[in-house]
């Protein structure tokens, strides 16, 4: 997964000329900027920005290799972005073990995954 970095004083220019060059529409990326470079005579604005096609796949995969690594096949993962927030449908042949006692492989695959992302 690629991450792109822009960075001026206007965000959206910055915004502007991203999808510009990476040749997508703004409901394609995710952004997150960062401010804290500007002082009272100079501002910047770095902005990150992730294809959420890319992010899509890398999630997925990362997903897939932590399951190969529990012994537990994907018979389908469905992935999808509402408002910036991902969700992932699992089915598995294994799913109490998936979700564990209590819920603790669940969780602890939410935290890896959340880790990730940040």
């Amino acid at each position: 997964m690629e991450i792109y970095k822009y960075n001026g004083k206007n965000i959206k220019d910055i915004l502007n000329l991203a999808l510009y060059e990476l040749n997508v529409s703004e409901k394609d990326i995710i952004y997150h900027t960062d401010d804290s470079k500007s002082n009272l005579f100079r501002k910047s604005i770095d902005v990150e920005i992730i294809l959420k096609e890319e992010l899509k796949n890398y999630v997925i995969e990362t997903i897939k290799k932590i399951l190969k690594e529990m012994k537990i096949k994907s018979k389908k993962i469905v992935y999808k972005i509402e408002d910036d927030t991902i969700s992932i449908n699992l089915e598995s042949n294994k799913n109490s073990n998936l979700i564990g006692k209590n819920a603790y492989n669940l969780r602890c695959l939410n935290v890896i995954m959340k880790s990730f992302m940040e």
